[in-house]
């Protein structure tokens, strides 16, 4: 949805150690037709997630506002 902020939350496990994520994206379509370039909230999510991960996080979902609805 247009405008939505996408945030995620993570607790490393047997730690204090917390990480509060969130982004927005846009890509500017001026004809209004997708292209191959085009980048999607989920890439980006799953992106940001992998990352966490190979760093010893555990993986991230992140939730969209609005409405709050699981992301990935």
């Amino acid at each position: 949805m247009e405008g939505s902020e996408f945030r995620a939350d993570a607790r490393m496990a047997e730690s204090d150690l917390m990480m509060d994520v969130s982004f927005k994206l846009r890509v500017d379509k001026p004809n209004g037709y997708p292209s191959a370039q085009d980048i999607t909230p989920l890439e980006v999510a799953e992106a940001l997630s992998a990352l966490a991960q190979s760093k010893g996080w555990p993986p991230l979902t992140f939730y969209g506002t609005p409405p709050p609805v699981a992301l990935n």
